[in-house]
């Protein structure tokens, strides 16, 4: 007689825990790209980068933009923009190993760590993604639309011995990278 009780707690326990493991991926996830959110990605530099400085491991830091996606929204509409967006986050993580992991900062600005790698390594990922990006058709309903992308690159302990003034350095090599034509690599 008490199996059907049993039963009907059993159910609602598990329909807890689902919801409760949906809302934790929802909390740390962008909804649109399914990587890192902005906060969820920071705090986990933030523990890489702490863990790079107690076990004296280089880490690597890459910003990366996509160029005139202002204009691809402008032309093509929000629909065509959520798939280029999409498009671009899947060649950057195509192009990285397991251990990396990238976020969404915000809008087309994208952020990717790269545990025990050197700056001349994160140079090398830097420019496969924006080789691979560059020459790729993305395709959504009856348009095709090719972009590109550019990329700030910063290393830890070479740059700086401070995590966000790591990130700093990369959004200052990103800018440099679009002010001196776009779909490219750079650093200091």
């Amino acid at each position: 007689e008490y199996l059907p009780l049993f039963l009907y707690q059993l159910n609602i326990c598990l329909e807890k825990i689902f919801l409760y493991n949906k809302l934790q991926d929802l909390s740390i996830h962008d909804s649109l790209t399914q990587i890192y959110n902005r906060r969820y990605f920071i705090e986990r530099f933030n523990e890489e980068f702490n863990r790079a400085k107690k076990s004296s491991f280089k880490l690597s830091f890459l910003m990366i933009d996509i160029d005139l996606f202002k204009k691809i929204n402008d032309s093509y509409g929000h629909i065509m923009g959520d798939a280029v967006l999409r498009s671009v986050v899947n060649m950057i993580t195509d192009s990285l190993r397991q251990i990396d992991f990238v976020g969404r900062l915000g809008g087309e600005e994208f952020s990717v760590a790269l545990p025990k790698t050197s700056k001349s390594a994160a140079i090398i990922v830097a420019n496969r993604i924006v080789k691979k990006v560059s020459t790729y058709k993305i395709k959504a309903f009856d348009e095709v639309v090719q972009t590109t992308v550019s990329i700030g690159v910063s290393s830890y302990p070479q740059d700086s011995l401070h995590s966000d003034m790591l990130i700093e350095i990369s959004d200052k090599a990103l800018y440099k990278a679009k002010k001196s034509g776009r779909n490219k690599v750079s650093w200091f």
